[in-house]
């Protein structure tokens, strides 16, 4: 089922925003929803390479739709996400995110100063 999904994304078959009911939260997901957002991305990485992959996931015309995908409002979550995505091989993904949780370390230890 994600095979089809995937390749029904990286052909336009279906609008990316469709991945707006996406949560990747640990308490979000289960081991089998892991699994076929793991086949989902490798697929889309596979057919799309990574660097058009993340192109697409950069857009800023869709970045209201991939906010449970790359989540920014904990850094728990955002640490989840990074996880998830650098352990199916696709941690190129990431920067953006880790980019993100860094500057928003930066910012907690200087209030904290």
């Amino acid at each position: 089922m994600a095979k089809m999904f995937a390749h029904l994304l990286y052909n336009d078959a279906i609008d990316w925003r469709v991945l707006e009911c996406i949560d990747i939260r640990q308490e979000m997901t289960t081991s089998s929803s892991r699994i076929f957002l793991k086949i989902l991305f490798q697929e889309l990485s596979e057919n799309m390479g990574m660097e058009k992959l993340n192109k697409k996931l950069q857009d800023p015309e869709l970045q209201e739709y991939f906010t449970g995908l790359f989540p920014k409002d904990h850094p728990k979550n955002i640490r989840f996400a990074i996880n998830f995505f650098t352990l199916i091989g696709l941690g190129g993904i990431t920067v953006a995110m880790r980019n993100y949780l860094e500057e928003l370390q930066t910012q907690q230890q200087q209030q904290q100063l």
